[in-house]
């Protein structure tokens, strides 16, 4: 269960996976508005009202004391030093979010093929992942996941030819998400 102590929340220690998320809410006479912040497990969801800023994530005391993998989407609190006990947390961005943000490049980008092919090598490495999982086997076979690893890479590769980064200024979109997908 979730234990509130000193006003401060806090997960169980044993969860090995969290997911994070947030999302606005209209709270009071338009147009205010408030974020929810979203924590959970496969076993128990934890929400949290408030702003939207690293000090409203903070406050909640949730992130000082998780150990194990923080899946989450691209926003910069996420990766704040006080957001997490670094040196006790893995980070993994939240595939759903990436191929929602593929679907956006795709659309913004309508003669690129990179959107597509990084799609459905992503798309094939989830779905191998899960095959080698439900098969009890520790891994993706190489002889799957090499193939989709190698399309994968091409086509960010593709698109990091495609969408030069800018000399200064904001980023398109799709180039930050192939930067990001790059590092992966």
């Amino acid at each position: 269960a979730v234990v509130a102590a000193a006003g401060r929340l806090t997960f169980p220690r044993r969860a090995e996976v969290v997911h994070f998320d947030e999302t606005t809410m209209r709270v009071g006479p338009a147009p205010q508005r408030g974020y929810v912040w979203v924590a959970a497990t496969d076993l128990l969801t934890l929400y949290y009202f408030g702003g939207r800023g690293l000090s409203t994530f903070t406050g909640w005391g949730l992130g000082q004391h998780l150990h194990g993998t923080v899946v989450r989407d691209g926003y910069a609190v996420y990766d704040c030093e006080s957001a997490f006990d670094q040196t006790q947390v893995m980070h993994q961005l939240c595939v759903a979010h990436l191929l929602r943000a593929l679907t956006d490049a795709a659309e913004a980008h309508p003669t690129h093929t990179w959107p597509a092919q990084a799609t459905d090598a992503l798309r094939g490495l989830v779905h191998a992942h899960h095959t080698a999982r439900d098969a009890g086997l520790p891994a993706i076979p190489t002889t799957f996941a090499d193939p989709l690893t190698s399309d994968y890479r091409t086509a960010v590769t593709t698109g990091l030819a495609a969408l030069p980064r800018r000399p200064r200024g904001k980023q398109l979109p799709a180039r930050s998400l192939l930067e990001c997908l790059h590092e992966l």
